[in-house]
């Protein structure tokens, strides 16, 4: 994460939106900051998308969690 938007403009020109993503230093720098200055690039809702979620996922080998079935649900305690 870059504290400008010409750092966050560069890395993304530079390597592609297909590899850049969204990382803090918090808390050395505020991340409501750094999401406005993301913002004043000017991303369309698609590189948004793969700025803050997709990249992460296919570039780490993440997965969504897994839904619990009912009968899982069933088996879990109830919160206290």
């Amino acid at each position: 994460m870059s504290p400008h938007t010409a750092g966050m403009q560069f890395a993304i020109d530079y390597y592609g939106i297909d590899r850049v993503m969204y990382g803090t230093d918090y808390p050395c720098w505020d991340p409501a900051t750094a999401l406005k200055l993301i913002d004043e690039i000017g991303l369309s809702k698609a590189d948004q998308e793969k700025l803050f979620y997709s990249n992460a996922r296919r570039i780490l080998g993440l997965r969504d969690p897994a839904k619990a079935t009912v009968k899982q649900a069933a088996r879990e305690p109830a919160p206290a």
